[in-house]
C-alpha cells in the first residue's frame, strides 16, 4: 500500500491518481488541482476508494448530516 494524490486537471477535466503525497507532487501540478489523497495498492484502487469516499460524503449531505 502506498499514498496516491487525487488530482483534477483543469485542461482535460479529468481525475487522476498520482503516486505519492500531495507535497511530493506539488511541483508537477501545473494547471491541476489536488483534491485529496488516499492509500491504495495501485492507481485503479485509489480511484475506486476516492469515488467511494465522495459518494459517501454526498449521501451524508443528502441525509442532512456531515461527512463521517
Amino acid at each position: 500500500m502506498r499514498p496516491f494524490t487525487i488530482v483534477f486537471s483543469n485542461y482535460t477535466f479529468r481525475l487522476f491518481a498520482w503516486t505519492g503525497t500531495p507535497q511530493a507532487n506539488r511541483k508537477f501540478l501545473g494547471n491541476r488541482e489536488v483534491l485529496g489523497s488516499v492509500v491504495a495498492a495501485d492507481s485503479d484502487e485509489a480511484m475506486r476508494i476516492w469515488d467511494h469516499q465522495v459518494a459517501a460524503e454526498r449521501a451524508a449531505k443528502a441525509r442532512g448530516g456531515g461527512a463521517r
